[in-house]
């Protein structure tokens, strides 16, 4: 089972740890007082796949529909939210043909154009909340999307909304 050390700053505003582990994949902030404690189990199927190369590296992100709509809404919460960051565990399988797996997905809110990098083992992405809100739907993909059908997200010359140095990130269905 997957454990919580790469998120145990999740939605925290003053990058302080979770007073505790929690025994499950994934636990997610919630300020819906109707919600019980103020924490949702979510678990994901989601994988993410890195190799680096004299291009700067590659990235996939691959999951099922609901998985990848899943965490579209969890960038949309976290723009209602002051919390600064989201952190998500992934599941680690066999990388190949990729390099290495990457098991964690770490969104933050910044004052920069969108940038996609790999920090140690995590997959991060930051950006201002207006691009993270347009960037949020290139995880929306309809149920009845077959597996294979991805999107290439990485920066073209002139292209003001990502950042120069993010590295090509692949999000795909499977």
């Amino acid at each position: 089972m997957l454990s919580l050390n790469h998120c145990q700053k999740m939605n925290s505003s003053n990058g302080n740890e979770l007073p505790h582990r929690h025994p499950y994949p994934f636990y997610r902030n919630s300020k819906n007082p109707a919600q019980g404690n103020g924490w949702l189990r979510w678990t994901s199927m989601i994988h993410i796949r890195f190799s680096d190369n004299h291009y700067g590296g590659e990235i996939d992100l691959s999951g099922t529909p609901g998985d990848l709509r899943s965490i579209c809404q969890s960038i949309l919460e976290l723009l209602q939210a002051q919390d600064m960051q989201v952190c998500i565990p992934v599941n680690e399988l066999d990388p190949a043909p990729y390099d290495s797996c990457l098991n964690s997905l770490l969104i933050r809110k910044s004052d920069c154009s969108l940038k996609v990098m790999v920090d140690g083992s995590s997959l991060k992405i930051e950006g201002t909340p207006e691009k993270l809100e347009v960037f949020a739907d290139w995880f929306n993909f309809d149920t009845s999307t077959e597996s294979g059908y991805h999107h290439h997200f990485d920066y073209y010359e002139g292209n003001e909304w990502v950042d120069p140095a993010s590295v090509l990130l692949i999000i795909s269905v499977q």
